[in-house]
Order: C-alpha cells, then sequence, then structure tokens
C-alpha cells in the first residue's frame, strides 16, 4: 500500500477519477480501480459530497480485494456507520474496538455499553492499557481498577521499566480511590511514588535528563492527586533543577510553567493549612 501510495497522482477531477474508478471495478480491474480511486483521494480541496462518495467506494474495492482493515478504514472517514457494520466483524479486534470506541462518542445513551464492548475486545487482544481506559470510559470502574492492578504486577516483573511500573501504580490508585477503597489508593500511590524516584535515578544517571523529568513531572500530578505537598515538592524541585540544561527541549519548556504553577498552588495551600 505505501509503494502504491507513492506513486500515485491526483487527477484533475474527482468526479472523472470517480466515475473510470466505478468502471475499472465493474470490469473486475480491481488494482486499477484502487489506484484510480486513491489518487482521486489526493484530491483534498474537493467538495466534501464527491469525496464521501469517491472514498466509500474505495472502501467497497478494498474489501473486494481483501482488505478488510483498509474497507473499514475508509468506512470511518466517511461516516457510513452502516458499512462499519457490515466490516466490522471481520477485522482483529484493536479495529472493532475503535470502531465501537468512535460510536460511543457518537451515541450518548449507548456510550457505556459501546466502551464495554471496545474494552472487552481490547483485553481479549492482551492491549491492557488501553482496555483499561475504555473500561473507565464505560464507568465501569472495577473491571478497570482489575486491569490497572493486572498491569502493574506484569510491569513490576521488569526492573527495567520502573516509569512504566510508577504509572500503571498511579492509575490503579485512582481507581481505587474511585472504588472507595482509601488503604488500596494509599499502597498504590506508595507505590507509584517509589518506582517514579528508582526511575528518575536511572534515567539521570544514563544521562537521559529529559525522560527523569517526566517522571518528576508525574510526582507532581502525584501530589496534587493525594494532597500531599512532599510529592510536589520533590517533583517540582527536582524538575526546576534539571531543567536548565535542559532549556532547550521543546518538552521541557512546555511541561515547565504547568510545574510552576501547581507548585505555587500547592504552596498556598500549604501555607494556609
Amino acid at each position: 500500500m505505501i509503494r502504491l501510495f507513492s506513486k500515485l497522482e491526483p487527477p484533475s477531477s474527482i468526479e472523472d477519477a470517480y466515475s473510470r474508478g466505478r468502471q475499472q471495478a465493474d470490469r473486475g480491474k480491481l488494482d486499477a480501480a484502487l489506484e484510480t480511486l486513491l489518487g482521486a483521494l489526493l484530491v483534498t480541496h474537493a467538495r466534501e459530497t464527491p469525496y464521501a462518495e469517491t472514498v466509500l467506494l474505495a472502501s467497497q474495492v478494498l474489501e473486494r480485494s481483501g482488505d478488510k482493515r483498509g474497507a473499514l478504514s475508509a468506512a470511518w472517514y466517511a461516516g457510513d456507520r452502516a458499512r462499519q457494520n457490515q466490516l466490522v466483524h471481520e477485522v482483529p479486534p484493536i479495529d472493532r474496538a475503535r470502531t465501537f470506541a468512535a460510536w460511543a462518542e457518537k451515541d450518548p445513551g449507548s456510550r457505556a455499553k459501546l466502551y464495554s464492548v471496545a474494552a472487552s475486545e481490547l483485553e481479549r487482544a492482551g492491549l491492557l492499557v488501553r482496555a483499561a481506559i475504555y473500561y473507565e470510559r464505560a464507568n465501569d470502574v472495577a473491571a478497570a481498577r482489575a486491569l490497572w492492578s493486572r498491569l502493574a504486577q506484569l510491569i513490576d516483573s521488569d526492573r527495567g521499566e520502573r516509569y512504566a511500573a510508577g504509572l500503571a501504580r498511579y492509575n490503579l490508585a485512582r481507581t481505587c480511590r474511585q472504588a472507595n477503597d482509601a488503604r488500596g489508593a494509599h499502597e498504590a500511590t506508595v507505590a507509584a511514588v517509589h518506582r517514579l524516584e528508582e526511575a528518575a535515578d536511572r534515567f539521570e544517571s544514563m544521562g537521559q535528563r529529559e525522560r527523569a523529568f517526566d517522571c518528576y513531572h508525574v510526582l507532581i500530578d502525584i501530589g496534587a492527586f493525594c494532597k500531599a505537598f512532599e510529592h510536589v515538592l520533590e517533583g517540582s524541585v527536582n524538575a526546576i533543577r534539571i531543567q536548565s540544561p535542559l532549556s532547550r527541549a521543546p518538552a521541557v519548556r512546555a511541561r515547565a510553567p504547568a510545574c510552576r504553577r501547581r507548585r505555587r498552588a500547592h504552596g498556598r495551600r500549604h501555607a494556609g493549612a
């Protein structure tokens, strides 16, 4: 597909290309039809109606060519739910999950159910992080909490992934709090802080100071989450300490003001206490 796109040229008229592509498809010349229609899609300044019609025809040709995932992707753009429904059970779980999630965003009445179905698809595919996020969007706190716990235990087996382990524990703490489990939230928070501190030390020792900055930024977030000034202070002081050598790094410049605002906000609350 990449090689095909690399040699495509946009036609002068998307309408003419659509007609030519349909004729080629009707004669069974699917490769030629696909090349014609994909070339037509390069005419991004075309009016929406002929463009959407071309996308749908491309979806049909992709399906006939055996590319069900490509056909579904084209149907996503066209927003044709009936067409998506025809294809959704013929693609891998990740594509089914994306489809159900897109439906959920457009159907508030079925949002929780669709996100739950999407999460189940991702969980079966082993994509635990996305599955946990979708369970949260489905308001299924118990399922999300179970997945964050499972993920944290899996990541803990790899000592080189302390940052990811810290994030998993932080998300576990959030869902424990939502489930009114104060003890579980506290234990997960403590575990998250320890892992993020280990990760930051390791990144700094390896010269990966920007990744260490990420760890300290999460520590500030954890402090805001559990209203613990010491975590905000630790994260802020260390973020400030290492940001000078990183002052040219775009990611650091973008995050530094937020760090300072949170530090000042927590400082005011701490002083008021």
